[in-house]
C-alpha cells in the first residue's frame, strides 16, 4: 500500500503548489484590480478638476503636443477638440499659437526651471481679436507632462488703461480748475485790495473835509473867546490908566478873566486836534443849567459892553445831560 500511494505523491504536491499560485496570482490581481481602480478614480478626479477650472488649461507633452484641455479653452479661442489633441501647441488654429514669446517660455525658459508664473502674451487671434494673456506654466516630470494655465487678463488690462486715461483726465480737471480758483482767489484778493485802497482813499478824503470844515468854523469858534480878551484888555487898560482904589481887584478880576478866555482857546484847540485826529468824543453827565449860567457869566460884561442886556429864563428845568463839557459852548457861541 505504501508503494501504491508513493507515484501520486508527487502529483498532489504539484497540484498544492498550483494551487498556491492561483491564490497568490488571486490576490495579485484584485491588489492590482485596487490599485487600477485607485488610478482610474485618480485620473477621473485629475479630469473633472481640469474641467472645473474656470482657466484654459492645456496638458501637453514633452513633445509639446496636447494630451488634453479643459472645456475653458475650448471656450474661449472658440476651437474643437478634434483641431486640439493630438496637435502641436503652435500649430493650432491654423497656427495662430506659433507665438515667438511662447515659444521662449515652452523652449527656453521651462527646459532650465520646472515652474515659471505670470508670463505676459499679447496676441491677435483670428477669431477672437487681441488678447493678453498671463501664461503659468509646471514641468510634471514624473509623469512627462507639461501643464499650461492661461489667464486672460485682455478686459483687466483694458480697464487699467481705461482708469490710466480716467486718472490722467481728473488730474487734468483738478489741474485746471486748481488753476482756475487760484486766479480766483488772486481776483477775489485784488477786489478786497481794491476795495480795501478806495476805503482808505474815503477815509482820507472824508478826514481832509473835515479839516477844511474845522479851518472855515475855527475862526469863528476861536473869534469870540479872542474877542473877550480883547475886551478885557481895554477894560484893564481903562483901570491902570485911572489907576481908583478898588482898581486892583478889579484887574486881578479881568486878568483871571482873561486866563479863562485863554483857557477856552486852549481847549478849542485841543479839541479841534482830537477831531483831526479821528479820536472818540468822550461824554460824561453834565448840569446843563450850570454849563449855561457859567457861560452866562462869562458874556455878561461883553454884552453890556456893546449894549445888550443878557437874561435868562428857566434854564434851572435844563436837567442832566450826557455831553463834552469844553464842546456845549460851541452852539452858544
Amino acid at each position: 500500500m505504501a508503494d501504491a500511494a508513493s507515484p501520486a505523491s508527487p502529483w498532489l504536491q504539484e497540484v498544492a503548489r498550483l494551487r498556491q499560485r492561483v491564490a497568490e496570482l488571486e490576490a495579485a490581481r484584485r491588489v492590482q484590480a485596487q490599485q487600477t481602480q485607485v488610478l482610474r478614480d485618480a485620473q477621473e478626479l485629475a479630469e473633472k478638476v481640469i474641467e472645473t477650472i474656470r482657466d484654459p488649461l492645456l496638458i501637453l507633452q514633452p513633445d509639446l503636443r496636447v494630451q488634453a484641455a479643459n472645456p475653458a479653452f475650448y471656450q474661449l479661442f472658440q476651437v474643437h477638440p478634434a483641431a486640439t489633441l493630438g496637435q502641436r501647441i503652435y500649430d493650432l488654429g491654423n497656427g495662430q499659437w506659433a507665438i515667438p514669446e511662447l515659444r521662449t517660455l515652452l523652449e527656453d525658459i521651462l527646459p532650465r526651471q520646472t515652474v515659471f508664473n505670470d508670463f505676459e502674451v499679447s496676441h491677435a487671434f483670428e477669431h477672437i481679436g487681441p488678447r493678453t494673456m498671463l501664461l503659468n506654466a509646471r514641468r510634471v516630470d514624473h509623469l512627462q507632462l507639461i501643464l499650461l494655465a492661461i489667464e486672460d487678463i485682455t478686459s483687466r488690462k483694458h480697464a487699467e488703461t481705461l482708469l490710466h486715461a480716467h486718472a490722467a483726465l481728473l488730474h487734468t480737471q483738478v489741474a485746471d480748475q486748481t488753476a482756475a480758483l487760484q486766479e480766483a482767489l488772486a481776483h477775489l484778493s485784488r477786489g478786497i485790495a481794491a476795495r480795501q485802497h478806495l476805503a482808505r482813499e474815503a477815509q482820507r478824503a472824508q478826514h481832509f473835509a473835515l479839516l477844511g470844515r474845522l479851518a472855515a468854523g475855527v475862526s469863528h469858534e476861536i473869534r469870540n473867546p479872542l474877542g473877550a480878551v480883547v475886551l478885557h484888555i481895554d477894560l484893564l487898560d481903562e483901570e491902570l490908566n485911572e489907576r481908583a482904589p478898588e482898581s486892583a481887584a478889579l484887574v486881578a478880576e479881568l486878568l483871571t478873566e482873561i486866563k479863562t478866555q485863554m483857557g477856552r482857546v486852549d481847549d478849542l484847540l485841543q479839541d479841534y486836534l482830537s477831531l483831526v485826529r479821528v479820536s472818540t468824543i468822550e461824554r460824561t453827565p453834565q448840569d446843563l443849567a450850570a454849563l449855561v449860567q457859567e457861560w452866562a457869566e462869562e458874556w455878561r460884561r461883553l454884552a453890556a459892553a456893546r449894549g445888550v442886556t443878557l437874561r435868562l429864563d428857566t434854564v434851572a428845568a435844563l436837567g442832566v445831560v450826557r455831553v463834552h463839557a469844553t464842546h456845549i459852548p460851541h452852539p452858544l457861541t
